[in-house]
């Protein structure tokens, strides 16, 4: 998942991006290809991957206390990335 204004995920790549919670579903995309999934389900639902419009309904409804000011995404295949989002972001190991 990406922003409609990021570089898409290119083959092998180790990085991550930054999706602000305020972002419209229409500006989020998902771009990364894979013989190992279909993306029919996600071309037609962003939240089957990243609930952004649930979560929101959620807040609305106060089941849920509010949102983180971002979300991040990245490659499954890409070791060790979780890791350097939570160094950027001073979260201690």
């Amino acid at each position: 998942m990406h922003l409609r204004s990021d570089r898409p995920f290119g083959p092998g790549e180790r990085t991550f991006r930054v999706i602000p919670s305020d972002t419209p579903a229409a500006d989020i995309l998902q771009s990364h290809t894979s013989i190992g999934f279909d993306r029919t389900a996600i071309m037609r639902d962003l939240d089957v991957t990243f609930p952004i419009e649930r979560a929101r309904e959620l807040v609305a409804q106060r089941r849920l206390g509010g949102m983180a000011a971002h979300g991040y995404s990245f490659c499954t295949h890409a070791v060790g990335v979780l890791a350097r989002v939570l160094a950027a972001f001073g979260v201690a190991r």
